[in-house]
């Protein structure tokens, strides 16, 4: 095992040499730094003086995350001075529990507080085809990677317990579209995979169960999901994000909106609507806070 991490190590190592040594000494290089909660790309330039020495001066951009929303993949990537080529992101997803919502365990009364505290890190990786033209969208594909765990008791808000399965991946393939109208993005894409099983994750009432030889098991989950969603400017650097997910044929047919304000100390707010036919009301509802990080690792 020592040998393997120390085999590992050197071929990392050799890998990132290399590439250094790749470069081109001449080509500015910019270098990337975090303040006031905002990245910013920094580009060294060399101005010539009649003096012996050069004037070298730095000049700071704010780089606005293109490639996502929250969870949601946009047909745009990161890469410095363009939309196209290959992107890489790793995201960090803690849900922290409901502020208030209405639940089939709440027999359609709205209730407060519950705590759920699922954690999830996965890493997203695309390839943007193109960009934007006159009469048509940008296009990628990509598949993202993610482990979650549900750290909370009964898992998935606490309200029962029919798996003890508590930490899982999840994988899809995914295809979408983006298109810019002025300064509001809007996107639109499908995914194929394990994301319905994510979902469960922000209430344990979606998690249909069928009785087998007497024991309680969770029954299967569709694999589509849909969504869409939008970006917009808040101000110079900050930007509101919206997506959300449909899965059709899933349990009580749910909806989940997720919200994001750049910068806002990563907390934000979700939304999560599905039917119960057992309540006179018939709609469920729960308003949840939870924390997301997300980087660009390729590509910038």
């Amino acid at each position: 095992m020592r040998t393997s991490s120390l085999i590992l190590v050197f071929a990392v190592s050799f890998c990132g040499a290399a590439i250094f040594v790749s470069q081109d000494g001449d080509e500015q290089r910019g270098t990337y730094e975090f303040y006031d909660e905002t990245e910013y790309s920094f580009t060294m330039t060399v101005t010539a003086t009649a003096s012996p020495t050069s004037t070298v001066t730095s000049t700071p951009t704010p780089i606005i995350n293109r490639s996502s929303l929250v969870l949601a993949s946009t047909a745009y990537t990161n890469n410095e001075g363009k939309r196209t080529g290959v992107n890489g992101d790793v995201y960090f997803h803690l849900i922290i529990g409901q502020l208030v919502g209405r639940s089939p365990e709440s027999a359609g009364k709205t209730e407060g507080l519950v705590r759920i505290m699922s954690f999830g890190i996965g890493g997203d990786l695309k390839y943007s085809f193109f960009d934007q033209g006159v009469f048509y969208p940008a296009l990628a594909v990509g598949s993202t990677l993610g482990f979650f765990v549900d750290i909370g008791e009964g898992g998935g808000g606490s309200e029962i317990n029919v798996s003890d399965e508590k930490t899982f991946f999840v994988r899809d393939f995914y295809t979408c579209v983006s298109r810019s109208l002025g300064p509001v993005n809007l996107h639109a894409g499908y995914r194929r995979g394990g994301f319905p099983r994510l979902i469960t994750l922000y209430s344990s009432s979606l998690r249909e169960t069928t009785l087998i030889d007497g024991e309680e098991l969770e029954a299967g989950l569709p694999k589509n999901t849909y969504y869409a969603g939008f970006d917009l400017p808040l101000g110079s650097v900050r930007r509101f994000r919206v997506e959300g997910f449909v899965v059709p044929g899933m349990y009580r047919e749910p909806v989940l909106i997720n919200t994001c304000i750049d910068g806002f100390v990563n907390f934000n707010l979700a939304y999560l609507y599905y039917y119960e036919e057992d309540l006179e009301q018939k709609k469920c509802y729960s308003l949840l806070g939870y924390f997301n990080q997300r980087f660009t690792i390729y590509g910038r």
